[in-house]
């Protein structure tokens, strides 16, 4: 449910081109870039011995590198209406009443609040 989608993109400030590098794994890992001024080196430490890399070649236009992203792994969904209004986020709540008494507290000071998510805060 929780994840990551480690994509980044490099700029070589001596030629101005740009270029990717996706990492696609469902495993853990590392990930650590060092750049010198005549290379960039990446790290990549994984627990998986699986490795799917892919590399977008340098261009001039970084929306060509980002063009080439979304062609590999789709471009992004409009997301639903309610996501983009005001949320606020508890966990631990003893009951359902304490749930609502919350709502009623929100519309009480006339404070907006479209969504409540019953999670913990930090995911």
């Amino acid at each position: 449910m929780y994840g990551t989608h480690p994509f980044g993109i490099f700029l070589d400030k001596g030629t101005k081109y740009f270029s990717g590098l996706f990492y696609r794994t469902s495993n853990a890992f590392d990930l650590s870039v060092s750049q010198s001024k005549k290379k960039t080196v990446i790290n990549i430490f994984s627990t998986s011995s699986y490795i799917e890399m892919f590399f977008f070649f340098p261009t001039l236009l970084v929306d060509n590198i980002i063009e080439d992203y979304h062609n590999l792994i789709g471009t992004p969904y409009l997301p639903p209406f309610w996501s983009l209004g005001f949320h606020a986020c508890n966990w631990g709540w003893k009951s359902t009443t304490d749930l609502y008494d919350a709502i009623k507290g929100y519309e009480e000071h006339n404070m907006p609040v479209d969504t409540m998510w019953i999670d913990i805060d930090y995911m």
